[in-house]
């Protein structure tokens, strides 16, 4: 089964300026920037659900690039946030797709142009040149994709660090790192794996 999410210590660790970690170097960076605005919420679990969509953003493009987190070749994105409606925490990930059925029959029209990044071929939107050739308004590029909206609301995050200046948000920020890819991989690993 292919893996959705990964965390590239070795990365990490060998292109850290502080010599220990470069994700930690973003993450305070940050929290600083967010002005204790995880930190102003009475509630625990909503402070945990805060920090862990802070340290998400941080630990996936375009803040790190590359990312602390790497993703499958066919994940286009992912995001993890806090719902501003009651507090849970969400996640939203989106994958490039083949055409269904009905589209992958009519072969005038291209599925998702590859370039080769690493060992993979990524699926990328086409160029302004690419849709040019296929100008005669019956052909194109169908670029399907599928999108996963779902609560992760079973992953076990540690607690927030106490303020935001707390000497270990860093170790934190990994764990809640660790612990979010874990519960999302979970999720999308399955879905990969028909795709």
């Amino acid at each position: 089964m292919p893996v959705p999410f990964t965390v590239d210590h070795a990365y990490d660790r060998a292109r850290a300026s502080d010599g220990v970690s470069r994700y930690g170097h973003y993450l305070r960076e940050a929290v600083a920037a967010d002005h204790g605005l995880v930190w102003g919420f009475e509630d625990e679990t909503d402070r945990q659900h805060a920090f862990a969509a802070l340290a998400w953003r941080t630990a996936t493009g375009p803040v790190m690039a590359p990312g602390y987190v790497r993703y499958h070749h066919l994940i286009l994105g992912a995001e993890v946030y806090r719902s501003s409606w009651d507090g849970a925490l969400l996640a939203s990930v989106q994958l490039a797709t083949s055409p269904p059925a009905g589209l992958a029959r009519m072969r005038q029209w291209a599925d998702w142009p590859t370039e080769l990044r690493g060992e993979h071929y990524v699926p990328v939107g086409p160029y302004e040149q690419q849709i040019g050739h296929r100008s005669d308004y019956q052909t194109g590029y169908a670029l399907t994709t599928v999108s996963l909206e779902f609560g992760l609301h079973d992953v076990m995050l540690p607690p927030p660090p106490a303020t935001p200046t707390s000497r270990g948000a860093v170790y934190v920020g990994r764990d809640t790192i660790e612990a979010l890819v874990e519960a999302l991989n979970i999720v999308v690993a399955p879905i990969l794996d028909v795709s």
